[in-house]
């Protein structure tokens, strides 16, 4: 049968006009492209419309950065020109002969003459090294070489460790000036307040009347159950894919052998070389921390002094005679804590009690002298008698009358002990006696 219809409806009929729909939609998005940046908005109908931002606003962060940024660049410069300007004309007193003076007392009496039970066993070293800094030409200034010296404050070395001491004063008087540049950072913190201000007021002040209103006001029922659907539907749509999801992942098998673990999820075995490693690093640790923990220390055990003379001089004037004298003992803090003490607080809320009970450790430093100044003061001894003199009562030990140091400053700074004799040329008028030299090389050169 053959009517001149075909029972199939024709291609071009059956299949819709998809050109029309793609040129519909394309122009549907670049419409909506166009209104990315734009904010909806309610016309008088209840219906959404965009509105799309002034120049003005888009410029509230450029405007923000750069008032904050002129705010910091500016206090910054201020600040750092400030602190220029004090270090340009910083001074301090002129006066040569004040640190001629300072030179003689900080410099040279404390090498030759050491400190009084000072803490510091390094007092006489520091003091010793500060007259070596002083460049005289065709002059010894180093106050380690003329302690023996019957002029050992030469003017041309008080005048040069003077400017020394002149120079040091001035750098900490600049130093304390360059510290004031630490307020930068309160600069920084200025600008960052300050953009962020400015970006608030100009975004307030750029901000379209409608926008004000939709700020003050809570926005329409429908608006906001249509959001809350959407979000409802999204929600629900995703969870259904994740579950789906999830049930294809685990129906399919994890592995062709799923009785044999790989290799990764083994747990490794412990070596035997681990522990003995580790105690051995703990140890090391342990004793570094101990030795770095031991100060010289007074007052916690004794001071020790020795006497001596010369060998087979018994009754003789010209007998040198001197002491050892050790004031500095090794000292350990440890931290004891004793038992906790615990307090108990309630509070009642609502018929209700609540009770909060606090602990606390009673802790406590004690210091524990490990080596006494007896012991160092016994480690010279031997070596006084390698010089030839002999341990002598302190009647004797004191016969000389006024005692004089011997100027080396390492036996103080490594031997933490002071020599004194009764004078340096006793034997021979003139000339350091060689006894005395070598008391002095006891402490090393």
């Amino acid at each position: 049968m053959d009517d001149g219809i075909s029972p199939f409806p024709s291609t071009k009929e059956a299949l819709p006009n998809t050109s029309a729909g793609r040129s519909s939609s394309e122009s549907v998005n670049k419409r909506c492209g166009e209104c990315d940046d734009a904010e909806p908005t309610l016309d008088s109908e209840g219906e959404h419309t965009t509105e799309k931002p002034s120049l003005l606003s888009r410029l509230a962060l450029p405007v923000g950065l750069a008032i904050g940024g002129a705010i910091t660049a500016g206090t910054t410069y201020a600040l750092v020109a400030r602190v220029q300007h004090l270090i340009a004309n910083a001074s301090v007193d002129g006066d040569i002969g004040r640190w001629k003076e300072a030179a003689r007392t900080t410099g040279y009496d404390a090498c030759y003459l050491g400190c009084d039970d000072c803490s510091d066993p390094s007092f006489a070293y520091n003091a010793c090294q500060l007259t070596a800094r002083a460049n005289v030409p065709g002059a010894i200034c180093d106050g380690n070489r003329m302690w023996n010296w019957a002029d050992r404050y030469p003017e041309r070395c008080l005048a040069a460790v003077g400017q020394i001491l002149m120079g040091e004063e001035l750098a900490r008087v600049k130093q304390g000036y360059r510290n004031q540049l630490a307020i930068i950072i309160l600069t920084v913190l200025g600008g960052v307040v300050g953009g962020a201000i400015a970006y608030i007021l100009w975004r307030r002040a750029t901000m379209s009347k409608a926008q004000r209103t939709r700020q003050h006001s809570p926005p329409p029922p429908s608006s906001s159950w249509s959001i809350r659907r959407a979000t409802t539907w999204k929600r629900t749509k995703t969870t259904k894919h994740t579950e789906s999801y999830e049930q294809r992942t685990t129906s399919r098998p994890s592995s062709r052998h799923p009785s044999r673990r790989s290799s990764s999820s083994r747990s490794p075995r412990p070596s035997r070389s681990q522990p003995r490693l580790s105690t051995i690093i703990t140890a090391s640790v342990a004793s570094l921390a101990s030795r770095t923990s031991a100060y010289a220390c007074m007052g916690y055990a004794p001071s020790s002094t020795v006497y001596f003379a010369s060998l087979h001089t018994t009754g003789n004037t010209n007998a040198i005679t001197g002491s050892v004298y050790g004031w500095l003992s090794d000292c350990r803090d440890k931290k004891v804590c004793s038992q906790q003490k615990c307090s108990t607080s309630c509070t009642t809320s609502n018929g209700k009690q609540s009770c909060t009970k606090k602990c606390t450790e009673q802790c406590r430093t004690v210091t524990s002298v490990v080596r006494r100044a007896t012991a160092y003061v016994e480690d010279v001894v031997p070596r006084l008698q390698r010089c030839g003199f002999r341990v002598v009562a302190e009647r004797e030990g004191r016969r000389g009358g006024m005692m004089e140091r011997v100027g080396n400053a390492r036996l103080e700074r490594d031997l933490w002990v002071r020599v004194e004799v009764s004078g340096f040329n006793v034997t021979r008028a003139g000339e350091t006696d060689e006894g005395v030299w070598c008391l002095w090389g006891i402490g090393g050169s």
